[in-house]
């Protein structure tokens, strides 16, 4: 696959100045065409990366995070006009990661340290986001919590007890990111005003997709050597 091996600086610095572009066109005001258009691309441009890696053998992995990628792309969008929805999305979108790891390894064990780290982090930040949400948004927000923490302690789990598989650290780094940029939009929104909020959420987030989708090019480049 040359145009994804041999050219990882290139297509690195256009998904960045993507992100770029959509971050500045956030922080300059409301949401507008013009940013929504900007807020679809970046993650649209991986999906564009992802489904250019065909020379390698059939994969669910790649295919179901090409699918995650692809509903994170329609909830980046819906989000910044309806948030309930938006959530659903990438909510999906975490089920089709979760599918995706599930898939690309025989079934094994969750390994106690993630499984004990997701569990405390969540623990602690639905102790701090509960007080602020509203009724109506309760249970959308404790099952996306436990869904995105499955994401997470799966990735963690996938890559302690099998860190020689390609591509797995770079889906658990995915992981991670992913956790930290949710739980930034609920702190933002129902707890406290998170300082450059737009730079730091908007940051983590494009960082974590892109972790998340050279896990699977990682992954493909392995089975094709």
């Amino acid at each position: 696959m040359p145009a994804l091996t041999d050219n990882v600086r290139v297509y690195t610095t256009v998904y960045c100045l993507l992100a770029l572009a959509c971050i500045t066109a956030s922080i300059v005001g409301p949401p507008t065409a013009l940013m929504l258009l900007f807020k679809g691309l970046p993650v649209g441009f991986l999906v564009f990366l992802l489904a250019r890696s065909t020379a390698a053998p059939a994969d669910h992995y790649r295919r179901f995070i090409l699918l995650g990628l692809g509903a994170s792309v329609t909830a980046d969008v819906v989000i910044e006009l309806w948030f309930p929805g938006g959530l659903a999305i990438f909510l999906l979108a975490h089920v089709f990661y979760i599918i995706a790891m599930r898939l690309a390894l025989k079934p094994f064990p969750l390994h106690p340290a993630p499984l004990i780290a997701g569990l405390v982090f969540g623990g602690v930040i639905l102790a701090l986001l509960l007080p602020g949400i509203p009724d109506v948004m309760l249970i959308p927000v404790l099952l996306y919590t436990g869904i995105i923490l499955l994401m997470f302690i799966r990735a963690w789990t996938r890559a302690l007890r099998h860190s020689d598989e390609a591509g797995v650290w770079l889906m658990a780094i995915g992981a991670l990111l992913f956790v930290i940029s949710d739980s930034l939009i609920g702190l933002n929104r129902w707890t406290v005003e998170i300082p450059h909020d737009r730079i730091t959420i908007l940051g983590t987030y494009f960082a974590a997709q892109w972790f998340i989708c050279q896990s699977a090019i990682a992954r493909a480049s392995a089975r094709v050597l």
